[in-house]
């Protein structure tokens, strides 16, 4: 695919005799965005924004969840940035919001389908093969997207993993990906202890299960925390699928991960039985809230407030983001610190952490129903000319960013709003912090993690090796799906139910743990691992 694009990229360029000034230009992203890449097509003059075609209409359908924004505002169309981006692409745009993932996939077996889905196809409908299958989405030819998309052949050029998880076994290609290029803008989840209360304890972050029950115990019977370290169901999720504590019991994590290109089920593992003794111990010593599974985030987060609790997971944009600030107002003294994942019993670094947007599985997905190929194509294509990812990530020149040294820099209707964070005022006007067709500027990260308390986070939820171990977005192959899916189903819901039991204490863990692992392979879990390492050989082999 990559050969074929960029042999056709140079043939344009000949035809249209782009001088030297018009060679692609990719940024090293160790220093900056690898996300900008100028192409030689579009600098030639290929594809031409604004298109001039304000009188035709493309239509879209995107998951709320992918608009995040506070307050009455609930259509991405409402916001500033959807008035400017139709200006700036130059067509008339329009999107229905769906709330819920059966309501969308209602409007896709229905068959009233806009112009394009901004959707992972590896999440329905048997994937990208199965989508095909079904007639609901289209293939891009090389030579439509070298033509009609330049910009973004050039994006795919410039990056052999983004290519690799796009591009099908066959050589097609299905929608346009997002990625963040630069690992640095991955590791953007963890957990956050009061650093206050550790340095009045005289106490370092822990580097040991022992040291991590004796900083809650302290918080505890110290500090006076309700619970020490408050959860949600969804946090306490994370906490195995990112296993932030399971690397000193030689566990990657207790969700998926691979090794050397073996998937592995890290609740199936030897050391899972010993991670979930030490969730029981807490649960038992009341050191984690017992109603985690039907407590609210927002009860979380006012626990944070009041020093009902001392540690909690959350992100470093809408956790800390938000918490620095509000912890202020309510407790000037208040510190709070992001802190690392275990290490080994001896020293090994942490195998795992939070590993978020590396390889985007999102994408603007051109559909069966589109009419005009060509336009939809040329209107995902401007995410990613620089224009397009210096709109996606900054917004409009003089309203939400200003250029200071030569760096677009948010303004304070982004950095200073009364009633709503930065990273909710990000996605008025931009789409930073968000889901879309594009290549994230490392710029962007950098000033939504300007907080002091946000850069030392991502420095301590970086120091792990999860990039060595974590899946990639593979497909299950569409023969297999309406099994896998079955499985899939009864294997997550019984584990799911065995670790609030077990961590609860309600199944002992030591008599029970052997019938657990006879119960995953009673519903069939050695078969969804194996249909697992068929998709993941396949995507490795491509």
């Amino acid at each position: 695919m990559k050969k074929k694009l960029i042999s056709m990229l140079l043939a344009a360029v000949m035809v249209l005799g782009v001088t030297a000034c018009g060679q692609a230009e990719v940024v090293d992203s160790s220093v900056a965005s690898d996300a900008v890449v100028e192409s030689e097509v579009a600098e030639a003059g290929e594809v031409v924004y604004p298109l001039g075609a304000e009188d035709k209409t493309i239509t879209m359908a995107m998951m709320s969840y992918n608009f995040k924004i506070a307050g009455d505002c609930t259509n991405i169309m409402d916001t500033p940035f959807w008035e400017q981006y139709e200006k700036n692409v130059g067509v008339n745009l329009e999107c229905e919001m769906f709330e819920t993932e059966d309501a969308f996939n209602l409007m896709l077996a229905g068959g009233d389908l806009p112009d394009i889905i901004m959707w992972g196809p590896v999440l329905t409908n048997g994937g990208r093969e199965g989508m095909l299958a079904d007639e609901i989405i289209v293939t891009l030819s090389d030579e439509e997207i070298a033509k009609w998309a330049p910009d973004y052949a050039a994006a795919l050029a410039a990056n052999d993993v983004a290519e690799k998880l796009l591009t099908m076994e066959n050589g097609e290609i299905v929608g346009f990906g997002n990625w963040n290029g630069d690992v640095r803008m991955s590791a953007t989840n963890g957990m956050i202890v009061r650093g206050d209360w550790l340095d009045d304890l005289g106490m370092e972050a822990p580097t040991t299960p022992d040291e991590l029950l004796d900083m809650l115990r302290a918080f505890k019977n110290e500090k006076g925390a309700e619970y020490p370290m408050a959860l949600t169901a969804h946090r306490m999720n994370l906490l195995f699928s990112y296993g932030f504590f399971s690397t000193p019991y030689g566990l990657i994590n207790g969700g998926e991960y691979h090794v050397d290109g073996k998937y592995e089920l890290g609740y199936m593992q030897p050391g899972y039985k010993d991670y979930l003794k030490l969730f029981h111990t807490m649960y038992e010593e009341g050191l984690i809230n017992p109603d985690y599974l039907t407590l609210e985030q927002t009860t979380v987060d006012g626990m944070l407030y009041d020093g009902r609790t001392g540690m909690v997971q959350q992100s470093v944009i809408a956790g800390l983001g938000s918490y620095v600030p509000a912890m202020k107002e309510v407790n000037p003294d208040a510190e709070l610190r992001g802190i690392p994942s275990l290490p080994g019993p001896n020293g090994e670094k942490p195998f795992y952490g939070a590993t978020e947007g590396t390889i985007g599985s999102f994408q603007g997905i051109i559909t069966s129903a589109c009419e005009d190929k060509e336009l939809a194509m040329k209107v995902l294509n401007y995410g990613y000319t620089p224009e397009g990812q210096l709109f996606m990530s900054f917004g409009t020149e003089g309203v939400s960013y200003e250029m200071v040294d030569g760096v677009p820099t948010y303004t304070e209707i982004i950095t200073n709003d009364p009633d709503f964070t930065m990273g909710q005022m990000c996605h008025q006007y931009a789409r930073a912090g968000s889901f879309w067709p594009w290549n994230p500027m490392y710029e962007y990260f950098v000033q939504n993690t300007a907080l002091p308390e946000q850069r030392a986070a991502v420095e301590a939820w970086d120091a792990n090796d999860r990039l060595l171990y974590k899946m990639p977005e593979i497909e299950i192959a569409e023969e297999d799906m309406a099994e896998y899916s079955r499985i899939h189903t009864d294997v997550s819901t019984y584990q799911s139910e065995m670790r609030a039991k077990f961590v609860s204490g309600e199944v002992d863990i030591d008599a029970e743990f052997d019938n657990y692992i006879q119960g995953l392979k009673d519903r069939g879990v050695e078969t969804l691992i194996e249909m697992k390492q068929k998709a993941l050989d396949k995507f490795n082999a491509q």
